[in-house]
């Protein structure tokens, strides 16, 4: 337990370290917000994948929140193209290039270097991006047929949501994991995305008044709705795993962004454990199997610290790599 007591100590002090308060309450997924808050998003994630073993009573606590990371990290995904295509002359006549190669160079190094190690292709949450394929298309197919925003809007909450209720009651039965279909509660925060984005101004209004009194109630509304949910709501079907579930995610996000509206986050670390984020979620899975095939006797500190060790290592070597491939792939598709 002490190493990831540790590890979360270390975290907040790279979060918080110069952090300024300022007067005037932030936008909503402003871009420095967004970028910080990736970086968070990893650590949950890394600890609910940690093998029994190796598991102690913090991480396990921290790890029971990684739903509502991913969730987050799909909603930056895509409130972003939604931002990108208003602000981007011409973003989708270079998409498949300049949007999909940045998701499929960093996964494909990270499937060379999982079969190079013996390890399964995608434990530890690589399907994340087999999800993230799945909506590019869906986005890319709505902005080219439907012209009209409202229409357009209507057709992307149905098929993001339509593709969590569906994970949920067949994501296990018809046995496809490969597209992400068992990523029910994740996936909704691609529904939640859509929503910011078409209505931005009027949910903006709403994170810029009574802004104490509201961060109050979010925190209350969150706690009791994960103390209810672990304790009570956990065995019921659809009502509690689903429906349940996902209030309880979306109250966390709600509190999170209340509680930072006045909170200008940001250093050069953070900063950069943001552009990490999508490297060390590639991965963390990779050394979670590796490590324990070695002829060492791990405890759950050891294990913890070298997982987190050889994971932000590895994922700041990948990240040049990854970049560099990218803009020569960039380059030649716009010559």
């Amino acid at each position: 337990m002490a190493v990831s007591i540790i590890i979360v100590l270390f975290l907040l002090f790279v979060e918080i370290f110069g952090v300024k308060y300022i007067k005037e309450s932030q936008n909503v997924l402003n871009y420095q917000f967004t970028k910080i808050l990736k970086g968070v998003c990893c650590f949950p994630v890394i600890f609910s994948h940690i093998y029994a073993p190796y598991d102690n009573e913090c991480q396990s606590w921290i790890g029971s929140f990684a739903f509502i990371a991913v969730a987050l990290y799909f909603l930056f995904a895509s409130y972003g193209l939604e931002v990108s295509v208003i602000n981007k002359k011409d973003y989708l006549s270079h998409f498949f290039v300049n949007r999909f190669s940045k998701i499929l160079v960093p996964y494909i190094l990270c499937i060379l270097i999982r079969f190079l190690f013996h390890t399964h292709l995608t434990y530890g949450g690589a399907n994340f991006v087999h999800v993230l394929i799945v909506y590019y298309i869906i986005f890319y197919f709505a902005h080219t047929k439907f012209l009209d925003g409202k229409k357009r809007e209507v057709f992307l909450l149905i098929c993001t949501l339509g593709y969590s209720i569906g994970g949920f009651f067949l994501g296990y039965k018809l046995h496809l994991p490969v597209i992400g279909l068992k990523w029910y509660p994740e996936s909704l925060g691609l529904t939640l995305g859509i929503i910011i984005a078409y209505h931005y101004d009027r949910i903006n209004l709403f994170f810029k008044r009574n802004i104490a009194l509201k961060t109050v109630i979010m925190f209350a509304v969150a706690f009791f709705l994960k103390y209810s949910y672990t304790h009570y709501i956990y065995k019921y079907y659809f009502i509690g795993n689903y429906i349940y579930r996902m209030l309880m995610g979306i109250s966390v996000i709600v509190f999170i962004t209340l509680l930072l509206t006045h909170i200008k986050l940001g250093n050069p670390l953070s900063t950069k454990l943001g552009d990490l984020s999508f490297e060390i979620f590639l991965y963390h899975g990779l050394f979670l199997q590796w490590l324990i095939t070695l002829p060492v006797q791990w405890t759950s500190n050891t294990y913890i610290m070298a997982v987190f060790v050889c994971t932000v290592s590895t994922a700041i070597i990948m990240n040049k790599i990854g970049v560099f491939i990218i803009k020569r792939l960039i380059s030649i598709n716009n010559t």
